[in-house]
């Protein structure tokens, strides 16, 4: 039940804030002119305010109301219809500037004004229809007694009952980080060497929850040489509401327990420099979660003034720290631990032994459990909790065949963690967070190419004059900042994400995500489905999709062996289950062996991102100029692309054309300079007469 809580905090509050944005949209106002269809949609703009002012409150009752959470999903799928209409209203807008424009016969301008007017009261009884539901569900919420603006209450009071740390550590059962502790050492126990160095020097250790960074830094504080060197030794569990008062004080009580109490800030501070001066200090703040620069200063300020011997350890699940504290003495990013290390924690907190000696049919199971863990030590130790009790063979083969999230989910530490690190995203990150269920694990994928999922499913909303991919970049930093993502030990320019933080990701997108490699049976509530290419891929394997034709996100992730050679697709998905799937935003074919696509691909009216790199498509019927909502067309490795329909010069909202190693591809067509909204353009052909001249591109501004 928790999971379904998340995705309404997911994906409710950016949607809603996308659809009040879209009914302030000029061209939609301007298209809708018709009175009796802009009424109707005056109402559905003033219902969903106020649905919106009780989402947040339906979101917790939900864990705990069956009716709340009917509700939420419900309304979810009615949000995505009524995305749908609003954008295919903006699609006809589109096509009618679009037939203006390039209309060179009168009449042939006309009978497009005309159709569209046809469309219009075509759309009248679906528009009344979704007025009826949106009022039905607006009038239930008051059955529900939801309120206004009351949502994160209950995400406080999960807060609250976060454990808080301590230095106390108990070395036998502690394995590895022998040589980051070691390194942590030599940069910690040396005297400062140069009197105009004003800056107290810091010590990160990052990594994403359950990888150990307390407990490394517990190991350390503790250290015989550590407790020689320094004077006075202070640890801090610093909570997300713990203010720079409520550190000075715990630090000042730590160092000298006689203090008597205050709340003054400048008292506190002033007695904390008496107390230091002359003394070394090692201060660990353990769980770090500052994002105010000034805060920090504010916090350091008896350090620096008189006392050259203070020294700070951060643990953090932020890798931008330094950003706050400046330069680090020493960077500590944790990896996985080593399985062997894995296995002896199992070893000491299920059997109560450093080892299997005493329980050798055990340890083979026991290495299929640790692997289940990916190198998170507070997992196997939660795991171990599980089979204290049980040392026979049969119940732990049940644990190892076991989904991993849903044993953990029971003992609440390791995901009450991980989930706390989601809660606290901004609310702009989390829609992009839950779509990445769709990677599959072990799965190493590109930034770029998850940033332009994000902006296809309006994930990225415009902010001042950046661009989306700009804006969508700043997204993926800071997921990766926090731990979601990790560079690959294989290639250093593409990206994973651990195992618990895919269970994760799942658990917060819900019924609305599905990758194919994880799960057999797609919800009836799906929107967005990734897969992982065979190499004969029949009709069979997507027949469900006749069923669920309000998918809008039909990915496939092909992996690194297969991006030698071709997948090979049933011309039924591509002749006739495709064209049927009429809300797709993004249709990804990479990797396949399609030499065609059928011009039914032109009917995809809402199509942001058409993905066929890597593929054999030599020519794109010329209906793809119909895809007025088209952003990017990605043909990088087509090598047998020879040509461009000159219709993708009328796709107004094009900005991103890759045509990367097209070695086939000769020239460019004439009126690519119409493409003002074009900024990625990786080469540029001047071909034969006719083609594209030079002179059409000094109104592009590319990047």
């Amino acid at each position: 039940m928790e999971a379904v809580a998340a995705v309404g905090e997911a994906f409710f509050s950016e949607m809603f804030e996308a659809l009040l944005t879209k009914f302030n949209a000029s061209d939609l106002i301007n298209f809708a002119q018709q009175k009796k269809i802009y009424a109707e949609l005056k109402k559905w703009k003033n219902i969903l305010q106020n649905i919106n002012a009780v989402v947040a409150d339906a979101e917790e009752k939900q864990v705990m109301d069956r009716s709340a959470k009917i509700w939420l999903k419900e309304l979810q799928d009615l949000a995505y219809q009524v995305k749908d209409i609003l954008e295919e209203f903006d699609y006809e807008a589109l096509r009618r500037k679009s037939t203006v424009k390039h209309s060179k016969v009168k009449m042939h301008c006309l009978r497009g004004l005309k159709w569209s007017g046809m469309f219009n009261v075509k759309m009248v009884s679906k528009i009344k229809g979704i007025t009826t539901r949106l009022q039905q569900i607006a009038s239930e919420k008051n059955s529900l007694r939801l309120g206004d603006n009351v949502g994160g209450k209950a995400h406080k009071a999960r807060d609250h009952q976060r454990l808080p740390t301590t230095s106390v550590v108990s070395e036998i059962k502690v394995f590895g980080r022998g040589n980051e502790k070691e390194a942590i050492l030599k940069s910690l126990l040396v005297e400062k060497t140069s009197e105009d160095d004003i800056h107290v020097p810091v010590i990160s250790i990052t990594g994403i929850a359950g990888i150990g960074k307390t407990t490394l830094a517990q190991l350390v504080y503790n250290d015989g040489k550590v407790k020689e060197f320094f004077d006075l030794r202070a640890w801090i569990h610093v909570s997300e509401d713990f203010g720079v008062t409520e550190i000075t004080k715990a630090i000042l009580q730590a160092v000298n327990p006689s203090i008597s109490c205050t709340t003054d800030l400048n008292l506190f501070q002033l007695k904390l420099k008496e107390e230091l001066s002359g003394k070394k200090l090692l201060l660990v703040l353990d769980d770090v979660r500052l994002q105010n620069y000034n805060q920090w200063s504010l916090l350091i300020c008896p350090f620096e003034v008189g006392n050259s011997g203070c020294k700070i350890i951060v643990t953090t699940q932020d890798q931008n720290i330094s950003q706050i504290t400046g330069p680090l003495v020493h960077d500590t990013p944790l990896k996985e631990l080593a399985d062997d290390d894995c296995l002896s924690i199992l070893a000491c907190h299920a059997l109560k032994s450093k080892n299997f000696k005493r329980h050798p049919l055990l340890k083979e199971i026991g290495q299929e459990i640790v692997k289940k863990c990916k190198g998170l030590p507070s997992a196997v130790k939660e795991l171990a909790s599980l089979l204290g009790a049980k040392q026979v063979y049969k119940e732990w083969e049940a644990v190892s065949r076991s989904k991993i999230w849903d044993l953990l989910e029971e003992k609440g530490g390791t995901v009450a963690a991980l989930r706390w690190s989601y809660h606290h995203l901004s609310s702009h990150l989390k829609p992009c967070f839950a779509y990445c269920s769709l990677i599959p694990k072990g799965y190493e994928f590109n930034s770029d190419e998850l940033v332009l999922l994000w902006i296809a499913e309006d994930f990225v909303q415009p902010k001042g004059h950046k661009q989306p991919e700009d804006l969508g970049h700043e997204y993926f930093s800071d997921l990766l900042s926090r731990s979601f993502f990790q560079k690959s030990n294989n290639n250093n320019s593409l990206f994973v994400m651990h195992d618990l933080i895919i269970d994760l990701a799942q658990s917060v997108a819900g019924d609305s995500c599905f990758n194919m490699e994880h799960e057999l049976h797609i919800d009836e509530m799906a929107r967005h489905v990734s897969f992982i290419p065979h190499r004969y891929d029949v009709s069979q394997r997507f027949e469900i999709f006749n069923e669920r034709k309000h998918i809008r996100s039909f990915i496939a992730l092909p992996t690194p062996c297969q991006r030698g050679g071709y997948c090979y697709l049933s011309s039924k998905v591509l002749y006739k289950l495709l064209p049927k799937l009429k809300c797709l935003r993004v249709l990804s074919l990479s990797g396949y062996f399609i030499g065609e696509l059928s011009s039914s691909i032109g009917d995809l009216k809402l199509l942001r991102c058409l993905n066929l790199s890597r593929t054999a498509i030599r020519l794109l019927p010329r209906s793809v100029g119909n895809l007025h909502h088209l952003q990017m067309l990605i043909l990088n490795q087509c090598k047998e692309l020879t040509a461009l329909p000159v219709e993708i010069c009328g796709l107004s909202k094009l900005h991103h054309l890759d045509i990367r190693d097209t070695p086939k591809l000769q020239e460019l067509p004439s009126g690519l300079g119409n493409l003002t909204s074009l900024r990625v353009l990786p080469k540029f052909i001047i071909g034969k007469a006719g083609g594209l001249a030079l002179r059409e591109l000094k109104d592009l501004s590319l990047q």
